[in-house]
């Protein structure tokens, strides 16, 4: 029951504007904020609330902006739920850590009839992290708009404010690339004919041209949170310099038609096929990706991804990535561990395992777009991110690490 002192009270959490919207706001009000107090409750029972400071709903659900599709079958989930959970002892914070995709999974099923193509992912913290949590679009949703539904007090004071401008170029590029490996990972959608998997097709395109909007609006310094405020911010400032640069005539009706796509998805009338759909969207992405890592406009070259590459650096401590590789090769045997290493060589010091994920998915995708489908793919030093030799194979071992790594 909503007593007008729960988070979900928030005026500015439902858009009732047109048939659409009032659903979307009864929805919210009269089943989602009740399932996600029960999840809090949940969380609360299996980590103790003793053991916790704060839990935080951000994302596009703190918002009202989830993509989903009601039916009279239930809920179909398209967007991840994101929950923040901040534990107050250490050693409890480890434990809890390596669980919380079951956890996740177990709030799920509290809503019978839901179906969640998009997961429960619950994000868990450290106390004192909260202070150090860097100038991001995620950290600055949470400050601007995340709804907290257990906390102790000061709680919400340890989540850094920051300014949009204060979110780097390289935030976007961290952005972009998670899209460029989810882009992959909706490859095998082409070839699923039910509706949910066109559905979940159309959602992840949509992602695609959201996102590139939100680079843009870091590398302008103008960036802000929910998808209808950045959609507004863009139809006000359709001359401002950076942006008319960026985004030609068709590319903001594209944006435009795809955002609101991803703020109701069974809304969608697409004329082409899923193919086509995914192959002209990989083609938009690569382009953007390019522009937005070369801070400009690069000059097409034989090597223009390579040269793009090799001029990133690693935002890790050496420390710090060697930690991660370690915490990866835990998984193989000891034999298999040191054979790893040593093929893997370099790469180990130089990037992160995600991140030398992100860089093998700009190569996968221009081998895509370059070569189709059916081309084969030069295996990486230590077979990693992927070891097959086959583009679609290679291409879903990437992509199903990334998960690993993203969701634990």
């Amino acid at each position: 029951m909503d007593d007008g002192k729960s988070p979900c009270s928030k005026p500015s959490l439902f858009y009732p504007t047109g048939t659409h919207g009032k659903q979307l706001a009864g929805w919210y009000h009269d089943y989602f904020c009740p399932f996600i107090h029960s999840a809090a409750d949940q969380i609360l029972k299996e980590i103790g609330k003793e053991n916790i400071d704060g839990i935080l709903l951000c994302g596009s659900f703190a918002t009202g902006e989830g993509s989903i599709v009601l039916s009279s079958y239930g809920t179909l989930f398209l967007s991840d739920i994101d929950i923040v959970v901040v534990i107050n002892s250490l050693s409890i914070h480890q434990s809890v850590l390596s669980g919380k995709r079951k956890l996740g999974s177990k709030c799920e099923r509290l809503w019978g009839d839901a179906k969640f193509r998009g997961k429960i992912n619950i994000g868990i913290y450290y106390s004192t992290e909260l202070y150090s949590l860097p100038p991001n679009p995620g950290v600055y949703d949470m400050k601007e708009k995340g709804l907290i539904f257990f906390e102790r007090e000061g709680f919400a004071d340890r989540i850094p404010l920051y300014r949009p401008n204060d979110i780097t170029r390289e935030e976007a590029i961290i952005l972009i690339e998670n899209r460029v490996v989810a882009l992959l990972g909706a490859h095998r959608l082409i070839y699923e004919k039910d509706k949910e998997s066109s559905l979940e097709l159309i959602y992840e395109v949509s992602r695609v041209y959201t996102d590139i909007l939100i680079c843009a609006m870091i590398f302008t310094g103008e960036y802000r949170t929910g998808y209808k405020s950045r959609l507004e911010f863009l139809k006000e400032n359709r001359e401002h310099k950076v942006l008319s640069e960026l985004f030609p005539f068709d590319m903001l009706k594209k944006i435009e038609e795809w955002t609101l796509l991803k703020l109701d998805p069974s809304s969608s009338e697409i004329k082409i096929s899923s193919r086509e759909l995914w192959e002209e969207c990989a083609l938009d992405l690569f382009h953007y990706w390019k522009l937005f890592q070369s801070a400009g406009f690069p000059k097409e070259a034989k090597n223009v991804i390579e040269d793009l590459l090799s001029t990133r650096k690693s935002k890790y401590s050496l420390p710090v990535r060697l930690k991660l590789w370690r915490n990866y090769f835990k998984r193989f045997s000891l034999p298999l561990k040191i054979v790893r290493i040593f093929n893997t060589g370099t790469a180990i010091y130089k990037y992160s395992p995600k991140e030398l994920v992100a860089n093998y998915g700009i190569r996968l995708l221009h081998c895509r777009i370059n070569n189709g489908e059916a081309s084969y793919v030069n295996l990486p030093p230590g077979c990693f991110p992927y070891d097959s030799p086959e583009w679609s194979k290679a291409a879903e071992e990437l992509y199903s690490l990334w998960v690993e790594f993203i969701s634990g």
